[in-house]
């Protein structure tokens, strides 16, 4: 569980932060744990593909899951540092600090955080500090793009054209060719929007509702 926590849990943590959770995600994460497992020799563990509903059905277990559904279990199988730690020895700890009687509150309490916990808190302090300047940075870089880099984006809104037509008139008996010129505008359209009127990316995007 050590290696799980260095190389899965630590380096995914942007992933974690940020709730990335997808079924994708999911299977990549139990991928890296189940290779892991093994290389500590493990054997008896099921491959992702493998997992199903029940044992007639076909489908993974999460084919029909939503992405933010699998968070539940990366949260299971990615832990923190704590749960690295034997349980029973964090118990026997907590238990041989409660019977000092030094660092107890008089309820079900031990008043003392333990290496595994301090490291544990450090990780989500450190990991929080981390997404917060990283979200600072993103602003300031949009707010950067949005006043110096970003441009109008530029569309056709009309087209000026010129057609001479000659025709065959008949004047006083006489047939003449006469030559006639005729000016107009094409006006371009995004989606039933007149290219004229359009302000905003919103008003002609294919998505309702939407500037994509």
């Amino acid at each position: 569980m050590l290696a799980v926590y260095e190389q899965i849990f630590t380096p995914e943590q942007e992933h974690l932060l940020y709730h990335r959770y997808t079924r994708d995600f999911a299977q990549y994460l139990y991928s890296g744990f189940l290779s892991l497992i093994q290389s500590e020799g493990a054997t008896q563990l099921t491959p992702f593909r493998d997992w199903k509903i029940d044992a007639a059905s076909s489908a993974s277990f999460l084919d029909n899951a939503s992405d933010i559904t699998t968070k539940i279990f990366g949260d299971e199988l990615i832990t923190p540092f704590l749960k690295v730690i034997n349980e029973k020895y964090i118990g026997d700890l907590n238990r041989w600090i409660h019977n000092t009687g030094r660092y107890y509150n008089g309820y079900s309490d031990v008043r003392v955080d333990t290496i595994p916990e301090l490291v544990t808190t450090k990780d989500a302090l450190a990991a929080q500090v981390i997404k917060e300047s990283n979200d600072v940075l993103e602003r300031l870089i949009d707010t950067y793009t949005d006043t110096n880099l970003s441009l109008d984006i530029p569309i056709l809104v009309s087209r000026s054209a010129q057609k001479t037509i000659v025709e065959n008139e008949k004047i006083n008996g006489k047939v003449r060719q006469v030559s006639r010129t005729y000016n107009f505008v094409y006006d371009n359209y995004f989606y039933g929007t007149q290219a004229s009127t359009i302000t905003s990316a919103a008003q002609c995007s294919l998505i309702r509702g939407s500037s994509f």
